[in-house]
């Protein structure tokens, strides 16, 4: 039962009949989650209600302490409940004891009067109190009348990528997967169409929507982009994409469609997501969309980087390396994972090259040396163990160290770079976070 005094789900018998079904189905829905994990403030990015379908949504506190969880419906342009017209809906609120999971029917979470017609938007779900309130899951199940059902899973809000205006492609977010039937003539009936549903949170967002086609393997445009322009809490249906960009009549198959931040407010929230709906059954396959390279310096897929001088945040740090001492900076992986790094000229004299004068070996949160050492300069790809082998399965701290080659008992070559200049660049496949300094220490490699 939703904690709510007022405000209860209107009784008609056709939408306690879906709810019925719903409740009882055979079926066991699937209560898919996103992989970044739980939040104390998830959004559902699609939900529905109405009487031929209803989202479930599915809750569970997987923590030792009891929570509440209030819920905020943001309703699409174009429905009774936009929040465009009549602003966002606020809901009613879920207490959850210790590691219990509930469902609650988007109906009785936020009852938004108009049952016998449509409402679809997206749902924000927050816990209060602060970082003694423990983080949530949530997701949805939408069902229909007929018992087909799909899945809509739930996201943390920090999940949420705004997407990019540059480089073009390499950091867009998208939708894979997309296809459908431009008819000919327009009236003949299809079997299936692509839709996407855009939303902003607390900021304006502007976005450009491309379909593209890389089954060539090159990037190709396909129709005409599509703007789109969203004010602070409300959600646009891009509904039957094809017609929208303009394509001739042919079937589509194997679409992307990419989401392009224009500015100036590229660095607002999008919640972005795409289907592909059975019109006999209205059934849609919804995907959120994800970008392959992140705004987010935690998991960078480009090189970072060490240096002499050293940016942190926007904090300039001066780090020497004299001879007989060794510099260690520290990043995070997420491995399994593949990585390199390697010596390069300092940003102070990039005209000098100190490779072959300096070396590097890069150590695992256990401390062990998994690649480099004495002599190196280069790691070359190498692979950071499997998932257990390191930390327990745990994503922590790596760190990399830099050295002048030789040692006291050797004696150091006379490389006549500048003293205490050094460079080093670090990659992975799965994301690397920003270098950050650590106290420097004795060489001994």
């Amino acid at each position: 039962m939703v904690d709510k005094k007022k405000n209860r789900c209107p009784g008609l018998p056709a939408l306690m009949l879906l709810a019925v079904g719903l409740l009882t189905g055979s079926l066991s829905p699937a209560r898919a989650t996103s992989l970044d994990g739980a939040g104390r403030i998830v959004i559902v990015p699609y939900v529905v209600s109405g009487l031929d379908r209803e989202s479930m949504i599915y809750f569970t506190n997987p923590s030792s302490l009891a929570i509440r969880i209030f819920g905020s419906y943001v309703g699409a342009d174009g429905t009774p409940m936009a929040a465009s017209a009549v602003g966002v809906r606020i809901c009613g609120s879920v207490s959850l004891r210790a590691f219990e999971a509930r469902q609650v029917l988007l109906s009785q979470l936020c009852p938004l009067g108009t049952p016998d017609i449509e409402n679809f938007g997206y749902l924000e779900l927050s816990v209060f109190g602060g970082f003694d309130t423990n983080p949530f899951f949530a997701s949805g199940v939408v069902s229909t009348r007929s018992g087909d059902r799909f899945t809509v899973e739930g996201v943390p809000v920090g999940a949420l990528d705004p997407g990019t205006v540059s480089p073009f492609r390499r950091s867009t977010l998208r939708v894979l997967g997309l296809e459908g039937t431009v008819p000919n003539p327009p009236t003949a009936l299809v079997e299936k169409v692509p839709h996407c549903y855009l939303g902003a949170r607390g900021e304006d967002k502007d976005v450009s929507v491309q379909l593209m086609d890389y089954t060539s393997g090159s990037a190709r445009a396909v129709g005409n982009p599509i703007t789109v322009r969203l004010r602070r809490w409300t959600m646009v249906k891009l509904g039957n994409l094809l017609a929208l960009a303009n394509l001739p009549p042919q079937g589509y198959s194997n679409l992307t469609a990419e989401f392009y931040a224009l500015p100036p407010t590229e660095g607002a929230d999008l919640v972005a997501g795409c289907s592909v709906e059975t019109l006999a059954t209205r059934t849609e396959d919804f995907r959120i969309a994800t970008t392959p390279e992140p705004k987010d310096r935690s998991r960078s897929r480009s090189p970072v980087r060490g240096d002499t001088r050293l940016f942190v945040g926007s904090a300039k740090v001066a780090i020497l390396m004299n001879q007989g001492t060794k510099v260690r900076l520290a990043f995070y992986l997420r491995h399994e994972d593949r990585a390199r790094c390697w010596i390069v000229p300092s940003v102070l004299v990039p005209q000098e090259n100190p490779a072959p004068w300096q070396e590097l070996r890069v150590l695992s949160p256990d401390g062990v040396v998994v690649a480099g050492g004495s002599g190196i300069s280069d790691t070359g790809t190498f692979a950071t163990g499997l998932k257990n082998q390191v930390s327990q399965g745990v994503n922590g701290r790596w760190m990399v160290e830099v050295s002048w080659r030789g040692t006291p008992a050797t004696g150091y070559p006379n490389s006549g770079l500048t003293p205490g200049a050094f460079g080093v660049l670090c990659e992975s496949t799965s994301g690397i976070s920003a270098m950050l300094p650590l106290n420097s220490a004795t060489d001994d490699f």
